[in-house]
């Protein structure tokens, strides 16, 4: 550490705290975070789905998801790790930059019915199955009626606090929207 970085803290990208607390607002990459987070395991395809987030569409630095899985993945492995994010990061031994993941179309193919998502987010599991994915779509009406009806069933909150998962995205790629009313 340098005399000038001494003693300051370098600030948190807002975006990076999202992804790295499950808060994006896009529920298929959110449930993948919240699964590590609580279970130290993340499937392959949510791995390359979240690093692909935070490098190409959130546009950060490959090594801030480097460095988290390395302090949160059960099954963590330093040449697995870091080959495999700079792999989607496009850098390293194969530097292809257009190699980036659509979090919609892959929920779509992976999680179809969103009961992966329902598990990791319960505050979303009475939303419509052609909206778990892409929540925002819905008005503030059936936000809110799909919320409260997800909250009142959720017998372990039992908080009082106010449902705080995102109601939009923090980004939204163009590229997204022709995968929304797929199945």
């Amino acid at each position: 550490m340098n005399q000038q970085s001494k003693g300051k803290e370098t600030p948190v990208d807002r975006n990076a705290l999202a992804w790295l607390r499950g808060k994006t607002g896009v529920p298929f990459i959110d449930a993948n975070m919240i699964e590590l987070r609580e279970s130290g395991f993340m499937s392959n395809r949510g791995r390359q789905n979240v690093a692909s987030f935070l490098a190409k569409d959130l546009e950060l630095d490959w090594r801030i998801g480097a460095e988290w899985f390395e302090s949160a993945l059960l099954d963590y492995d330093p040449c697995s790790n870091y080959g495999n994010w700079q792999y989607v990061a496009g850098v390293g031994n194969d530097p292809r930059t257009s190699r980036q993941f659509n979090p919609i179309k892959q929920a779509k193919d992976y999680d179809s019915q969103g009961d992966y998502v329902k598990h990791w987010i319960p505050d979303l599991k009475n939303f419509p199955t052609n909206r778990i994915q892409s929540p925002w779509l819905m008005n503030s009406q059936e936000w809110d009626q799909h919320l409260r009806s997800s909250t009142k069933e959720d017998k372990e909150n039992k908080t009082g606090q106010k449902d705080d998962y995102p109601r939009r995205p923090i980004l939204e790629q163009q590229t997204w929207k022709k995968h929304y009313q797929r199945r």
